[in-house]
This record gives C-alpha cells, sequence and structure tokens, in this order.
C-alpha cells in the first residue's frame, strides 16, 4: 500500500478538554510534541513502539538540554495515557501505544486502496476479454472471487466508517403503533375518572382492530386537547366507534352529522342596480343659469377673438 504523506488536523484541538489539561500539565511546548507524535503514528498505522528514541524525539520540543529530553518525554507520553488521548498495547512483550481514531483511518484508507487495485485487476481482465484474449484452460478463474472481494471490502468500509448504533432501533421504537392500553403511560389531566379512561381504552383498542392504529403521541395529544372537557371526548369516542369512523370528528357537535336535514337555506339577497337620478342634493350643486351667462360674458372679454357666440367649444 503507498503511503499518505498527510493527515487530518482539526482545527478545534485546542478547545479538546483533555488537550487543555494536557498543555495546563506540561505547558505550551507540549503543544508541538503532540503533533509531533501524531505524525508518528500516523506514518506508523496508528500504533508505535515506546522506547528511548521517541522519548528523545519528544522531548526535544519541551527542553534544549540534552540530559532532560528523554525525561520530559517519558512524562509527556505518560500524561497523554492518563488523560486518555492514547491507549498502551503490547506486542510481543514490547510496549506500545495506539492511536484509535488513527488507526481506523488507516483501516479505512487501506480498505479503500484494496478496492481500487482489486476493480483495477477486473477492469483489465475485462479489457482482455474484450480484446480476444484468451486464458488458458487451466488458469483458476479469479474474476468471481475478485468480485466477491471489492463487495466485501466495500462492506468493511461502510462498518468502520459507520459502526452500527442502536439510533435505528430507538426510532422504531419512537414510532410503533400503539394498540395496548397501559393507563400509566399517559398523562392524565384533572378531572379524568374511570368512564373518560375507559373511553381512552376503547378508541385505542378500536383504531388496533380497524387496522388505524396511531402513536402514543397522538393519543396522549387528543388527551391534551380535552383536558377540561372528559365527557366531551367520552361522547365523541362513543358516536365514532358508533358510526364506524377513523377520527372523532369533534368539530362535528354531537348529535349532528352534518347540516341539518330541515334546515332551510336562506337566499343571498341580489344587487339591485337603477339608473342614475339627480338627488336633491346634486341639483343643489349644479351651477343656475345666471352664473353659466356671467362666466360666458367674463370669457368673451378676455378672449374676445377667440370667443364666437354660438361656438360650442
Amino acid at each position: 500500500m503507498k503511503t499518505e504523506n498527510w493527515l487530518k488536523h482539526d482545527l478545534d484541538t485546542l478547545q479538546d478538554l483533555k488537550i487543555e489539561a494536557l498543555i495546563d500539565e506540561m505547558g505550551h511546548h507540549c503543544y508541538g510534541a503532540w503533533w509531533r507524535l501524531i505524525e508518528i503514528l500516523a506514518a506508523k498505522g496508528g500504533e508505535i513502539d515506546v522506547d528511548k528514541t521517541l522519548f528523545i524525539t519528544l522531548g526535544k520540543f519541551m527542553t534544549n538540554q540534552l540530559e532532560g529530553r528523554e525525561h520530559m518525554g517519558q512524562r509527556f507520553v505518560n500524561e497523554c495515557l492518563l488523560l486518555g488521548l492514547l491507549i498502551p498495547t503490547e506486542l510481543n512483550g514490547t510496549q506500545r501505544i495506539c492511536s484509535p481514531r488513527l488507526k481506523r483511518e488507516n483501516e479505512v484508507r487501506e480498505a479503500r486502496h484494496q478496492q481500487r487495485v482489486e476493480g483495477a485487476r477486473i477492469a483489465g481482465l475485462a479489457s482482455a476479454k474484450s480484446r480476444g484474449y484468451q486464458r488458458p484452460v487451466n488458469a483458476p478463474s479469479t474474476e468471481s472471487n475478485g468480485l466477491n472481494q471489492i463487495r466485501s471490502d466495500q462492506s468493511k468500509i461502510r462498518s468502520i466508517i459507520t459502526p452500527p448504533t442502536p439510533s435505528s432501533a430507538k426510532s422504531k421504537i419512537k414510532t410503533a403503533r400503539y394498540r395496548d392500553f397501559v393507563e400509566t403511560d399517559f398523562q392524565w389531566p384533572q378531572g379524568w375518572g374511570v368512564n373518560a379512561k375507559k373511553a381512552v381504552k376503547d378508541w385505542i383498542e378500536y383504531k388496533a382492530q380497524a387496522g388505524h392504529a396511531s402513536i402514543l403521541k397522538s393519543y396522549q395529544a387528543q388527551i391534551n386537547k380535552f383536558g377540561s372537557r372528559p365527557r366531551d371526548y367520552f361522547a365523541f369516542v362513543n358516536r365514532a366507534i358508533e358510526k364506524g369512523w377513523q377520527g372523532l370528528n369533534e368539530e362535528t357537535p354531537i348529535g349532528q352529522t352534518g347540516r341539518p336535514q330541515n334546515q332551510p337555506i336562506t337566499p343571498q339577497p341580489r344587487p339591485v342596480y337603477r339608473p342614475f337620478e339627480d338627488t336633491p342634493t346634486e341639483r343643489q350643486e349644479r351651477p343656475s343659469a345666471e352664473s353659466l351667462e356671467k362666466v360666458k360674458s367674463l370669457i368673451a372679454s378676455a378672449f374676445p377673438k377667440a370667443y364666437k357666440e354660438g361656438d360650442p367649444h
């Protein structure tokens, strides 16, 4: 596998409580030692041996004294283990330290690399087949095995990146249909007695038998809606069960399934249009004949040439 020459660097590392505790204990110089250790771990697949060379390499970041570097490096590694930044491991009696996250990311990269290699091999076989290349008779067929290996690698990558969690199970529990009435499952408003609770039980059983069971939250919302009116809820449930309805239809009053049959429909009055008629107010506002003649004489004196008697304009 080709070695990667880069790694992911979180931008909020300084906000990590463990890193803050490490800096408080060892000083700000240990921040450089931490990232140098991460680089060494990433280059080795997330797990390395603990030895004197490692201690001296890390101790360079925290002291300039040659005799104190090994001690500072060892102290730094111990603090990382105590804070849970790293975990101790062992291989063939050799003490090692491991970063679970780097190891997991390395496994993902390796699985993807193997998938790309196998995909290239399968593509090469397909290309050779299209060009008329014939595999020897005694040669084992590896094409189907290669496809199966790719599927296995894909499943491995998905399991590493997204490990199974109980969240899907929790969502199923939250959305499960409620069919069996248990009184302690509900929060009862004040005043809800035996009859009202029996109405809830009958309504849940009726909905379940009809194949329209709802979730627990829906039934609780109905109870809260009728809060101070348990008698109304009792009546609505009995009517819905009697009529075979899927809902309570509380917008329809009890004893009424729609508009009463004998209730007449009141016609809406149609607008009546009448021709324009002079009103007393309009007649008073019109100018008199004398005022009109006076206006004409004023216009004629002001514009003697333009104005002619009898001219309609």
